[in-house]
């Protein structure tokens, strides 16, 4: 009964978690440039039931599963034309490189949703929480003084990088994305796709997502039930050995 219990115990976690990652991404559905989410899941060790660890065994018993990563879909979201002249999306691979200014720290990002911000030497193209957005040559972008007739995007040199493996790349909040070993250092793209007055839409498909919440609804309901019924089972065992 008891392992009964703690397998079920880490269903019931485990189901927990991926609900979180589907709620995270029902949310996001209107975030611009968001990368739809999943849950992995890998088996905890299996034992022997019936001979010694280390000899051969056709009974096995799990003892559950357990949450590994979240992966991450960067398939190409849909185009949304906004005709605002701030706006950019990318077509095909690539992130925005983003630059923190109190501390220079590089982040990634697909959300190409751009304002102006006024920094102590003049007006910087950023995002809309103030990270400064780079240029093909990775420096903040600075707007000239005869703006808005500068906005032209050959003009801005907005850069565009890439990673040998975006899939190594960690998440770092507000839609941004930091370099690690796993996804090897950022690259920039000689020739972008890049499309002024528009934004690249979420790629979370509604529906699918829907389909998740139930399917996890059902698992987490099974294992809580599970949870119980070993409980109540134990608690039967003992009044019966007392």
């Amino acid at each position: 009964m008891i392992s009964a219990f703690y397998n079920a115990r880490a269903g019931v976690l485990a189901q927990e978690q991926a609900m979180s990652v589907i709620a995270n991404n029902l949310s996001n559905v209107n975030t611009s440039g968001y990368k739809n989410e999943k849950m992995g899941f890998a088996d905890l060790l299996y034992g022997n039931m019936n001979m010694p660890e280390g000899q051969d065994d056709a009974a096995r018993a799990g003892a559950g599963v357990r949450p590994v990563q979240v992966a991450v879909s960067f398939a190409q979201g849909a185009m949304e034309q906004t005709e605002r002249e701030l706006d950019f999306a990318l077509t095909g691979e690539g992130f925005f490189a983003v630059q923190n200014p109190a501390n220079g720290e590089v982040r990634y990002t697909r959300d190409g949703s751009f304002r102006k911000s006024l920094q102590t030497d003049g007006f910087y193209l950023a995002t809309a929480e103030g990270g400064l957005v780079l240029n093909r040559a990775g420096a903040p972008i600075r707007f000239a003084d005869d703006w808005p007739a500068s906005v032209g995007q050959d003009r801005l040199q907005i850069g565009v990088y890439r990673f040998a493996n975006p899939y190594g790349l960690s998440k770092n909040g507000d839609n941004l994305y930091a370099a690690t070993d796993n996804s090897r250092p950022a690259a920039p793209v000689a020739a972008p796709e890049v499309r002024q007055g528009y934004l690249e839409r979420a790629n979370v498909d509604v529906a699918a997502e829907m389909a998740h919440v139930i399917e996890t609804q059902r698992a987490f309901q099974i294992n809580a039930r599970m949870v119980s019924l070993s409980d109540e089972m134990e608690q039967q065992l003992n009044a019966l050995r007392s």
